[in-house]
């Protein structure tokens, strides 16, 4: 997936800003390694495994409409 992804990052920034783009989708993908079952197991102690599960279905219908959201550049 990484691989589609920074792609698709080249698609999205001016070129003089790719490096920065790059840096940052690594550091998110990394952040996202520590910062996620720290999230995780709060909501498991606070709402339980089933509303974990609702929260973490919630965020994909949120990324769903972010996604629709999109716009890329038309290539010649």
């Amino acid at each position: 997936m990484q691989p589609s992804r920074q792609a698709m990052i080249s698609d999205l920034v001016p070129r003089e800003r790719l490096m920065n783009a790059i840096a940052l989708n690594s550091a998110t993908m990394n952040s996202t390694r520590v910062v996620g079952p720290a999230i995780g197991g709060t909501l498991i102690a606070t709402v339980g495994m089933s509303g974990a599960f609702w929260v973490n279905a919630a965020t994909f219908v949120l990324l769903l409409g972010v996604l629709a959201m999109m716009r890329f550049p038309e290539r010649t």
